[in-house]
């Protein structure tokens, strides 16, 4: 095994321990998170609406204790009915918080409440006739229900307090053992780091065969030239039994290159005689070539001035091409706009049937208030007439329907203003219809002429466009000789620029011989030095 596959090894033990001992504590977390969810969202809640309820029980018996003791006192039965309302809700946000076992003794309370809420409503009914009968209602049927409603809150209300508590000595539990067992978990992973330190160095005491300090000093004589220094025997996988292998092959190395520098020094020389015969004809076949190519870049030259003519007519086709493209391009734009044009054109027209149509909607609506105004006359008229055949005790009555008879008379006037004003609305939307009709049928004939305007010039761009491809193929054919005559030049050139790199590398060639002789001479030197 490789000294990296065991400190990776060591390192992954200890790194799973403290990943596993993190993954507990978040996963223990998650658990307590839960458990804290349920005692704040469930439990707590709970508690609070049965208190609740139970509050606002007391606080109904005492608002009709209140309107008992005087049936006059209007903020007694507002201060009633807004218990009783309080109280049902709670009640019932207390049956959907409340567990599979509490919610039939909700549903139980909920009956209960709907009961004494009949016989608050009977009690209420006998307040202005008998005050004594309503008192007696009381005592024999609304105190016993509501007794028996408060015995049972208080003991849900007890029972829910005994769970919320359970549940807090259930989180703090789960919240010690996590502790426990996390610090557990790191303690390990400490110890199972400081193993794996001590492992890994008895590993690497191994792999190199010897102490760090004595590897090093024999590396030292070794770089040093010392081949003849003696290396302890060792294990064959040890880096120590390695560098006795590297000493032995640097050995034999070394005389191979003393017996092999004297053969290189006499090949050198034959080498730079061949060379420098070579380097007298190479100068002989550039003069050459150099006459050559002199020839060659005048007809060039010729071939040149031809193809600038061809590529001047080509710009000025291509130009007006260039110009028919932009034509095109402003019509397709123009024919867009008036696409847009015509699409909101349509839009507004909708728009306005639609508003006509609401119009129409509120003339009904006007003609349903004016009716009721008229019925509301009618009926006022006829209170005038009650009021005035009961006499001095109809008087404010009577104030009252004539009231109301002058707020029905004004409300037939709005109405009547009212359709006035949405028939004048009404024909101002159908004049905009009709004008938004003419701008449709307006723009379809602008947006044809456009059409018929983007074929003409599409036509010109194709003429433009065949003869463009007739003086491309005439430029073509003269850009082909000149690249012929170039490419023949070119060749010439090459060849003489290759004349002149093989004098150039010849020249190195033999200076480099130069240098692999003095090479030669100076690794024979180098390899005196070690001692084999």
């Amino acid at each position: 095994m490789t000294l990296r596959k065991q400190l990776l090894m060591a390192f992954t033990a200890s790194i799973s321990l403290l990943l596993g001992a993190v993954v507990f504590a978040l996963l223990s977390l998650a658990q307590v998170n839960q458990q804290f969810y349920q005692l704040t969202h469930r439990e707590q809640v709970l508690f609070e609406h049965l208190s609740s309820a139970y509050a606002q029980g007391l606080q109904a018996g005492q608002a009709l204790r209140n309107i008992l003791l005087d049936p006059a006192n209007q903020r007694g039965h507002d201060n009633l009915k807004k218990a009783q309302q309080d109280l049902a809700t709670l009640l019932d946000g207390a049956e959907q918080l409340a567990d599979p076992a509490m919610q039939p003794v909700i549903a139980g309370l909920k009956t209960s409440n709907a009961r004494r809420n009949e016989v608050i409503a009977s009690i209420l009914t006998q307040v202005n006739t008998d005050i004594e009968q309503a008192k007696a209602i009381q005592n024999q049927q609304e105190t016993p229900i509501w007794r028996e409603m408060k015995d049972v809150l208080l003991e849900q209300r007890a029972k829910t307090q005994e769970i919320a508590q359970a549940k807090e000595n259930e989180v703090a539990l789960i919240i010690t053992r996590s502790q426990q067992i996390a610090s557990a978990l790191a303690l390990l992973a400490v110890l199972t780091a400081i193993g794996s330190v001590w492992w890994m160095l008895r590993c690497l005491r191994r792999s190199l065969g010897a102490d760090p300090q004595q590897v090093a000093d024999i590396a030292h004589h070794v770089a040093a030239g010392r081949l003849d220094i003696a290396i302890p025997a060792a294990e064959s996988s040890s880096a120590m039994a390695a560098m006795k292998l590297m000493q032995q092959g640097l050995a034999g190395m070394a005389q191979d290159i003393r017996t092999n520098s004297s053969s290189l020094s006499s090949y050198v020389s034959d080498l730079r005689n061949r060379s420098e015969d070579l380097f007298g004809r190479i100068s002989q076949q550039g003069e050459v070539m150099a006459s050559m190519a002199g020839s060659v870049e005048e007809m060039s030259v010729s071939v040149n001035h031809i193809a600038d003519s061809g590529q001047s007519i080509m710009q000025r086709v291509s130009e007006g091409s260039q110009r028919s493209a932009e034509g095109i391009v402003v019509v397709d734009q123009a024919i867009e706009g008036m696409n847009l044009v015509e699409q909101r054109t349509r839009g507004i027209a909708s728009a306005l049937g639609e508003l006509h149509a609401e119009s129409e909607k509120i003339r009904s609506i006007v003609n349903v208030i004016q009716e009721v105004a008229e019925q509301t006359n009618l009926l006022a008229l006829n209170a005038a007439i009650e009021a005035a055949r009961a006499g001095e005790s109809g008087r404010g009555f009577a104030v009252v329907a004539d009231e109301v008879r002058k707020l029905a008379e004004r409300t037939a006037q709005s109405t009547v203003e009212i359709e006035s004003l949405m028939t004048r609305i009404q024909s101002g939307i159908d004049d905009a219809d009709r004008l938004m009709s003419e701008g449709t049928a307006a723009v379809q004939q602008e947006r044809q002429l456009i059409v018929e305007a983007g074929t003409v010039i599409r036509a010109l761009d194709a003429s433009n466009s065949q003869v463009r491809e007739e003086v491309t193929l005439i430029v073509q054919a003269i850009n082909e000789q000149g690249a012929a005559s170039e490419e023949v030049s070119a060749s010439i050139e090459a060849v003489a620029q290759l004349s002149e790199k093989y004098r150039t590398e010849l020249d190195s060639s033999l200076a480099a011989l130069n240098d692999t002789a003095r090479l030669a001479e100076t690794m024979k030197s180098v390899t005196d030095r070690f001692r084999i």
